[in-house]
């Protein structure tokens, strides 16, 4: 990590932070601050009216047109950026833009989710360690729904067992292993990536396996694989930067290998929306356990799901990354020897059919067998 970073996170250490983001982000934030960045004092705004001279400020990728606005006044309070791109690199080169703009007249420590690129002012989350130990953050500018979540998390818990209860009643009682987030591919899913600008050639092959195979219910592995492998050498999908081909290579890995899984008796998949990851908060939970698999944008072991696993998850925690966080995927020889590594695995995995067996077998059959 480079000292710049490391120094201004130390000094800032007793200093506030402030953050100016969407409502729906806070927890997220909240988390990298306590268990990553280990600020302890923070401080949420709503308008940046309330930025002082020469504040640190979190700045949300959402808001950063609204911040160049008034760059000039911003300019002259000395305000320095922290972003976060939450979909990594797919983020930054779509405000890359506003990032330029930010470089020239800012001290600017942007933060991706891959290793992919080295840019300037553009910093890995793969060079931060969790801190296991929660130190007391002291927070300010949180309604009271959130704070109640953050200061009093067992009391957070047991109101969100009870709104969540359909949810709930399926994995207080049983020993499940459970996994919130994007598990497979559908139509919505591929509209909604068409901001990033992918090539249209290689999203209409996509597009035409899924509706044949997937969205007609008609799943058959083997195919799904061959199909992997085909794209990957194809001279389209060869022609794309790494940070796409990833995300879409990743993305049919976990079509694969949550499709199989979900056929598992002991196993409790949930779609991810809005409110999903207070499961992953839940301080009532003691008998599941919960399946990281890792940033579907990048080979971090860092991301908020981790983060959530490690704070209350801890020796629960099932690591499942397709992709290692310590190699260097840029260069294709080493991408494309994962990607046949991960079809072997996926191979072994798909021959076990077991649906009827218990949670702490599919657990050791998966350690034991070295899948992940």
């Amino acid at each position: 990590m480079s000292e710049n970073i490391k120094k201004i996170l130390r000094n800032n250490l007793l200093n506030k932070v402030k953050i100016f983001c969407p409502y729906n982000r806070i927890d997220n934030y909240y988390i990298y601050c306590q268990k990553i960045f280990c600020f302890k004092n923070i401080e949420f705004i709503r308008s940046l009216e309330n930025l002082s001279d020469n504040d640190l400020l979190i700045l949300d990728q959402s808001f950063l047109n609204i911040f160049l606005k008034k760059e000039r006044v911003y300019k002259k309070k000395n305000i320095r950026l922290i972003i976060l791109f939450w979909n990594g690199d797919l983020d930054y080169f779509l405000y890359e833009n506003q990032v330029k703009r930010l470089k020239k007249n800012f001290r600017l420590y942007c933060f991706t989710l891959s290793n992919f690129y080295k840019i300037q002012n553009l910093y890995f989350l793969n060079n931060f360690k969790i801190q296991e130990k929660i130190k007391k953050i002291n927070v300010s500018g949180l309604n009271f729904l959130k704070q109640t979540k953050h200061r009093y998390p067992l009391i957070f818990s047991i109101i969100n067992s009870i709104l969540n209860f359909n949810i709930f009643k399926k994995i207080v009682f049983s020993k499940k292993i459970i996994f919130i987030g994007t598990t497979s591919i559908n139509k919505d899913l591929l509209n909604k990536i068409k901001i990033y600008k992918f090539d249209n050639r290689v999203l209409e092959i996509i597009d035409k396996f899924y509706k044949k195979k997937i969205f007609n219910t008609n799943h058959i592995p083997s195919d799904e694989l061959s199909f992997l492998k085909k794209l990957n050498k194809s001279n389209n999908f060869k022609k794309q930067p790494i940070h796409k081909k990833f995300w879409l290579i990743n993305l049919i890995l976990r079509n694969i290998f949550f499709n199989h899984l979900s056929k598992f008796n002991c196993v409790y998949i949930k779609n991810q929306r809005s409110n999903s990851f207070d499961i992953l908060r839940s301080k009532i939970l003691k008998k599941i356990f919960v399946i990281d698999v890792g940033s579907n944008c990048g080979n971090s072991h860092i991301s908020a799901r981790a983060l959530y696993c490690s704070s209350n998850y801890k020796r629960r925690t099932i690591k499942a990354n397709f992709f290692s966080h310590k190699k260097d995927y840029s260069k294709m020889s080493i991408f494309n020897n994962e990607i046949n590594l991960i079809e072997k695995k996926l191979k072994r995995f798909l021959n076990f059919k077991q649906f009827d067996c218990s949670e702490t077998k599919l657990i050791k059959f998966i350690s034991r067998k070295g899948l992940f």
